[in-house]
């Protein structure tokens, strides 16, 4: 159980980096392009961010999950601190998602209605900006750390506490 929510937590957070990155490749291809006109650049957000929170949340909450029963599952070694560090980070990127969307991407939302950049938009906007770097920074420490860790070592150090007889 322990390498199968390591090989999760993994895979779950290298593919939620590479996503992001994806992303913002695409949302800066897009702002920056003379193809697209104003009206592009400014409802982009209605269109690709419910996708971009739809691929992020699951992603982060199966890494987050899998880390923490890693973490549950084994004994009190080197490993067990380097995935306590994985998951307090996996834990860290899924809370800043949270506060992105709930406070900062919700209200943004309801501003695209008016089709007037003001200037609390341009705030909440910025601070969208840094919050989803911030998580990506941290999803990024995360995946390293995680694909640090010795898959062997995690499964030959399986607390006792937590095995049935």
């Amino acid at each position: 159980m322990p390498r199968l929510c390591l090989m999760l937590c993994r895979l779950s957070l290298a593919a939620w980096f590479g996503a992001g990155c994806l992303f913002l490749a695409v949302v800066l291809g897009l702002r920056n392009s003379p193809l697209f006109g104003d009206e592009v650049r400014f409802n982009h957000p209605r269109v690709l961010f419910p996708l971009y929170y739809s691929l992020e949340f699951p992603l982060l909450i199966v890494a987050t999950i899998a880390s923490w029963v890693v973490v549950t599952t084994v004994a009190k070694t080197s490993s067990r601190r380097s995935l306590i560090a994985v998951a307090i980070l996996s834990s860290l990127a899924f809370g800043l998602a949270l506060v992105d969307f709930a406070v900062v991407y919700r209200p943004l939302a309801q501003m695209l209605e008016s089709q007037v950049p003001t200037a609390r938009f341009m705030s909440l906007h910025h601070t969208s900006r840094w919050i989803n770097a911030a998580a990506l920074v941290l999803t990024a420490i995360s995946a390293s750390w995680a694909c640090w860790i010795d898959p062997t070592s995690v499964a030959s150090q399986v607390s006792c506490e937590n095995t049935g007889p």
